[in-house]
């Protein structure tokens, strides 16, 4: 049987004026290395409330290891 994970990866803004960009892919990459792969994403992103704000992305990433 086949081993499932859910993991979010997220792209972030922060810092002044959004300049500093931060994202967890090193993670997901990590888990791709060790033989999981995608069988799902669901992307969504977070809307800012803020005027020139930046949004920050979001997915929901299914992945299987068998």
């Amino acid at each position: 049987m086949a081993q499932q994970q859910i993991v979010l990866f997220r792209v972030s803004h922060g810092g002044v004026f959004g300049q500093k960009e931060s994202n967890n892919l090193p993670e997901i990459n990590a888990l791709l290395a060790q033989g999981w792969r995608v069988v799902q994403m669901s992307p969504t992103s977070s809307p800012s409330v803020n005027v020139g704000a930046f949004t920050d992305v979001y997915a929901l990433v299914a992945l299987e290891k068998d």
